[in-house]
């Protein structure tokens, strides 16, 4: 088991390519780590409800993005790595 804290939505946030991040001006914040509900529904584009963007996140999801802007992101991947090397 693996504990990771804060909200499931600063990960979707984490791997949005910065390129998706520019043409759809999404201003996702260096750091994603403390994003909450409330801050990720206002990067909600007015053309899409929330579960549209949150699939529009996973279409274009890039793991190595969000570990790199997400702690809580790359711990968890860091210790499934180690669990998968024993």
């Amino acid at each position: 088991m693996v504990v990771v804290a804060k909200e499931i939505e600063s990960w979707y946030l984490a791997g949005i390519p910065d390129d998706q991040c520019r043409k759809h001006r999404i201003k996702k914040p260096p750091r994603t780590c403390d994003v909450s509900k409330e801050q990720f529904n206002k990067l909600v584009p007015k053309r899409m409800t929330r579960i549209e963007f949150m699939q529009y996140i996973l279409d274009c999801y890039c793991i190595e993005t969000g570990k790199k802007t997400n702690a809580s992101l790359r711990y968890l991947f860091k210790k499934l790595e180690s669990e998968q090397a024993i």
